[in-house]
């Protein structure tokens, strides 16, 4: 079973956005579940780079609405000095007050990670890039539905 682990910052968005995907049944499909910070014994405190070591440290993939390069320590410098071919990726939400948006959490649930997910049913957990997909909102240019999209 893999493990998401959601940053202390966004628990109650990765708490709605995990209903989703459970709804659509994708935790089960997969085989992946959701841990918060304190349900794995780190204080909420913590900084980026011990959150990033300890979550590849135990296979996990971290779930983050962060990857502001603000100090040393920060995720995004964490991923640019320590990031390895074999390290798991780390799933940023591009926009996290739309999370609240019940029809944006179900058409961004997977709308980037879609490859990744599919690639982890048949155990190919990969990371080409240091980089990490993005969901974030878009706007179309005749209404103002939004629409999800990829970005790295």
């Amino acid at each position: 079973m893999l493990t998401i682990l959601a940053d202390h910052n966004i628990e109650g968005q990765a708490t709605m956005l995990w209903g989703t995907l459970a709804t659509e049944g994708w935790t089960e499909l997969l085989q992946i579940h959701l841990s918060m910070l304190a349900h794995e014994g780190l204080p909420h405190d913590s900084s980026d780079r011990k959150i990033w070591r300890f979550a590849q440290k135990n296979r996990m993939i971290l779930l983050t609405a962060n990857r502001r390069m603000k100090g040393e320590d920060s995720l995004e410098q964490t991923i640019r000095e320590e990031n390895t071919t074999d390290a798991l990726p780390v799933l940023t939400i591009g926009s996290i007050n739309h999370i609240q948006e019940r029809t944006y959490r179900e058409r961004c649930a997977l709308s980037g990670n879609r490859p990744y997910f599919y690639s982890m049913i048949d155990k190919e957990y990969t990371n080409p890039h240091f980089d990490c997909e993005k969901i974030q909102p878009q706007r179309t240019r005749r209404s103002t539905e939004r629409k999800c999209f990829a970005g790295k």
